[in-house]
């Protein structure tokens, strides 16, 4: 029935299905209004908060209950051990998207929800990958690059590389991104040097400057000023926005709920929301 229902609104066919993303800032109501969609749609939900992933940290990262959980199939939060500090977008995005597709296939409708703008964009927008699947990748802050093969790092070594130019001066980092990458090094500040530094990288593992890689990206068919095509052409994007007194009661509603049932809280209304500005290629 829910697969009929999704069905008549998007069309036949399974790629017909919409994949629904909500995105906003906390406590404009993404995890409520993603419930109520979910149960109207007999969808499945799909986080996208780089905080709730792990496990633990309920109510510092402002988690949906576990009573809301149960109303309808929630996946991607809590299963990664706090004391994990190598997640990464790449990590998120292969589990997501593999999620993503078996949603698909089940003749469901899947529901993105998240406050964490770059894991939402790497499963929207189509990235420069090697198809090969033994090339070693590395996350380059959305980017996904393929190195040559000649100077291929293994995950770690990119990993390490990477931090050893975090500790690197800002200056001495932006001098050397302008170096050999100065159309990137006039769109970052010194200071911003963990993207100075994942610049510098890209250059180092591939030969070529991290612009280059942005513009062949655009120039994709579908691409444009955000990025690559999209991934899922039938997308539908919700970009909530609340004022401040209605975050805060949000926020405060969901608060005094886990106190007066701490093993699963009510279910709150979603506040009065309006449609942000959506992307272009949307």
């Amino acid at each position: 029935m829910a697969a009929a229902a999704a069905r008549s609104l998007s069309g036949p066919g399974r790629r017909a299905l919409p994949l629904v993303v909500i995105l906003g800032a906390t406590g404009t109501g993404k995890s409520e209004l993603a419930l109520q969609l979910g149960l109207r749609l007999g969808g499945e939900i799909v986080g996208a908060d780089s905080m709730q992933v792990y496990k633990g940290l309920d109510i510092i990262t402002n988690k949906i209950s576990l009573r809301e959980q149960a109303l309808c199939r929630h996946h991607m939060i809590s299963f990664v051990d706090p004391l994990v500090s190598n997640y990464t977008v790449v990590d998120f995005r292969n589990k997501a998207a593999a999620l993503i597709e078996d949603i698909f296939a089940r003749e469901t409708i899947p529901i993105v929800v998240g406050g964490t703008n770059y894991y939402i964009e790497s499963l929207l927008w189509k990235v420069l990958v090697d198809t090969k699947e033994h090339s070693q990748r590395f996350d380059l802050g959305g980017l996904i690059c393929a190195p040559q093969e000649k100077t291929s790092p293994s995950p770690g070594r990119a990993a390490d590389r990477r931090v050893e130019l975090e500790q690197l001066d800002g200056r001495e980092l932006h001098c050397r991104l302008s170096q050999v990458d100065p159309e990137m090094a006039a769109k970052l500040h010194p200071h911003d040097k963990r993207k100075v530094a994942r610049s510098l990288q890209v250059f180092e593992e591939t030969g070529i400057p991290h612009s280059e890689f942005l513009h062949r990206q655009r120039e994709e068919e579908g691409g444009g000023p955000l990025g690559g095509p999209l991934k899922y052409p039938n997308s539908c994007i919700l970009w909530l926005y609340a004022d401040q007194a209605g975050k805060e009661r949000v926020l405060t509603s969901r608060r005094l709920a886990e106190r007066a049932e701490p093993s699963g809280g009510r279910l709150p209304s979603a506040p009065e929301t309006q449609a942000g500005p959506l992307p272009s290629q949307v």
